[in-house]
């Protein structure tokens, strides 16, 4: 499935991640922990013990877990701050040293909105970098490597500890826009490579370079489809022998087209 989104070159990978590396500085595990507490997303309903709705007052208590507080390194201000930014008609009060209540700006508002409002407010972003959803710290002969679940490759490398030489994604997309097109032909070849080793397939390496080189070749990235690069060839017979004979033969034809 892996080589299918690679040589099909499509829009979203199934499982998106990056491979972050650290400066080597910051080359150990406590820093590798640190850095993992602030790519990883945080939001409000995970910091969440415990919630009560008060149909009377129209309000929601919140209890918060005071050790995942500590463990991102947040206090309440911060969770106040940021469900405000998100939700800009939410009225939070901080009541005690882990509990806020939470109402609305609006003078009229029923249940509905309510309710509606303690969604919204529940997916407010409190910290971490939207999208990564899971990091996972690993160690390697004295090498520290983060692997995420989720991708934002230009807001990680702007990270003073991250070294932005080897940290890589894999989404081609992603690469393409950040990096460039040269970038992404090489992340082709590795990614391709690495797949293929993962099942035991040896493919000789100048075939993979061909490949990315046909992919790229626009400067933009092209997937082996009828409409990527073998939608493009110039020639009618070698496009009608791919995919979809008729229509090829057919256009063709109406367009008094030459195959040399």
């Amino acid at each position: 499935p892996r080589l299918i989104e690679i040589v099909d070159a499509r829009r979203e990978p199934k499982t998106p991640a990056m491979d972050v590396y650290l400066e080597e500085e910051y080359n150990d595990k406590e820093n590798a922990k640190k850095l993992a507490r602030k790519l990883r997303e945080v939001k409000f309903e995970d910091l969440i013990k415990q919630d009560t709705l008060d149909i009377m007052q129209l309000e929601v208590e919140y209890v918060l877990n005071e050790n995942l507080l500590s463990d991102y390194d947040v206090d309440m201000e911060d969770v106040r701050s940021r469900i405000k930014e998100s939700v800009k008609k939410a009225k939070i009060k901080i009541v005690e040293d882990n509990k806020i209540k939470l109402t609305s700006t609006k003078d009229d508002y029923d249940l509905r909105d309510l309710k509606d409002l303690k969604n919204d407010s529940e997916e407010a972003r409190i910290k971490g970098i939207k999208g990564i959803e899971q990091v996972v710290v690993n160690e390697d002969e004295g090498e520290w490597r983060l692997q995420t679940a989720g991708t934002s490759l230009r807001k990680t490398l702007k990270i003073k500890e991250v070294d932005e030489t080897r940290t890589r994604s894999n989404d081609l997309y992603e690469v393409k826009k950040v990096l460039g097109v040269e970038a992404l032909r090489q992340r082709i070849i590795e990614e391709t490579n690495e797949t293929l080793a993962k099942q035991g397939i040896g493919v000789d390496n100048r075939h993979i370079m061909l490949l990315a080189d046909m992919m790229t070749k626009e400067g933009e990235l092209n997937g082996t489809t009828r409409y990527g690069i073998v939608g493009e060839k110039d020639s009618v017979l070698a496009r009608s022998a791919f995919e979809e004979t008729k229509k090829h033969l057919t256009q063709a034809s109406l367009k008094g087209e030459k195959d040399d």
